[in-house]
């Protein structure tokens, strides 16, 4: 039966099945009676008298020869393809259901090592942050101990920096007369040098007060207001105006910070200013979907590859004794801006002037536009 394809074997069941009925089988069982009592006579008529037993059993058999091949393939045959294909089908499902066993087996464990290697990797991610908060909390308390140590520091040297600017100005108010111009022009340099100190100290009590965290005291700040506030505390040269456009939107910020901003950025517009008709312009558009606020001058602008420098920490570009700042300003207003999740910068150009724009994320939409103020500063 190995050699019977299983299309052979759909064959033939189906035509088991067709040639099984009732009146075919009687008709094939009538014709085979007819072909058997057909060669009996044919046989009796060339044999010598038989007896009639003889002649039933001659009858009997010769039936029996034309029928059992025909009942064969009719009725037993295909109820041995039916019974072969049970089996085969038994063993095929025997088979599939080891295969499916050892597939389970096989899937189990990669689910178990994959569950053991998810395992230690969660325990070793549970170290690393474990590890990881352990070294923020030293890293804070060491900033903390640092800003502390640099307040106390600043305070202290703010002492004997005012005794030597005191005292430079007394020689120079009591025996000033009695110096030659060599002599006057050492104290006034000595005085010049002890005011960058004193102003570097106040640059570094002021950056390390903006390290310190205040979300305690956020509130809503009325942006106009302040900037009104910072550009009337300023006391430049003569000639300076001020252009305010009055749609500034609030913040909500802590406003010690925000006015930190505001001083340094406009004190740096007018410090730096080298002509004699400074505008510095004051407002806030919108970009790419972010309000942003800008201080713009029409002084002496900055190269394009020191853009990235000035908000370095004691980085200034100015070389002239009296126009040097501490080189401090910038960077605290890049640390304020970026601690509030915002963005700080700056597009210039030499000789036409210098914009700087942060975005604080706490701006309201503007509701209404105030009138435009220009302040010119005497």
């Amino acid at each position: 039966m190995d050699g019977v394809t299983d299309k052979e074997k759909r064959d033939l069941c189906a035509a088991a099945a067709h040639g099984t009925r009732p009146l075919r089988l009687i008709v094939i069982i009538m014709g085979s009676v007819f072909v058997s009592e057909a060669l009996v006579m044919f046989l009796l008529y060339l044999l010598p008298p038989l007896p009639i037993h003889l002649e039933a059993v001659l009858d009997a058999f010769l039936l029996s020869i034309l029928c059992f091949p025909i009942l064969y393939m009719l009725l037993f045959r295909p109820m041995i393809l039916q019974m072969e294909e049970r089996e085969r089908a038994a063993r095929e499902l025997q088979k599939g259901r080891e295969e499916l066993e050892r597939r389970i087996d096989e899937r189990t464990r990669e689910l178990v090592a994959a569950n053991e290697s998810l395992e230690a990797e969660a325990n070793e991610r549970r170290r690393l942050y474990e590890e990881q908060k352990r070294l923020i909390e030293k890293t804070e308390r060491v900033n903390s101990e640092l800003r502390d140590l640099l307040h106390a520091a600043s305070h202290d040297l703010k002492t004997p920096v005012r005794g030597i600017s005191q005292l430079a100005q007394w020689i120079i108010e009591d025996y000033g007369d009695k110096l030659d111009e060599e002599g006057r022009r050492q104290l006034d340099l000595l005085l010049k040098r002890t005011r960058r100190i004193h102003d570097l100290i106040d640059g570094i009590l002021q950056y390390s007060r903006a390290g310190r965290t205040t979300k305690g005291h956020v509130e809503r700040v009325d942006t106009l207001k302040m900037v009104e506030e910072v550009v009337g505390a300023i006391s430049p040269p003569a000639g300076i105006r001020f252009d305010i456009h009055g749609n500034l939107p609030a913040v909500r910020m802590d406003p010690t910070q925000l006015k930190l901003v505001l001083q340094h950025l406009t004190s740096n517009a007018v410090r730096f200013m080298d002509k004699t008709s400074g505008v510095v312009e004051i407002g806030c558009k919108e970009r790419n979907g972010v309000r942003e606020f800008y201080i713009r001058d029409n002084g002496p602008g900055i190269e394009e590859r020191h853009t990235e420098r000035i908000f370095h920490i004691f980085q200034t570009l100015n070389t002239h004794e009296e126009h040097k700042g501490s080189g401090i300003g910038l960077t605290i207003v890049k640390k304020i801006v970026e601690q509030n999740g915002g963005r700080v910068r700056v597009e210039s150009k030499v000789g036409e002037g210098t914009t700087f724009y942060f975005s604080l994320p706490g701006t309201e939409p503007a509701t209404s536009r105030a009138k435009d103020r220009t302040m010119a500063l005497v």
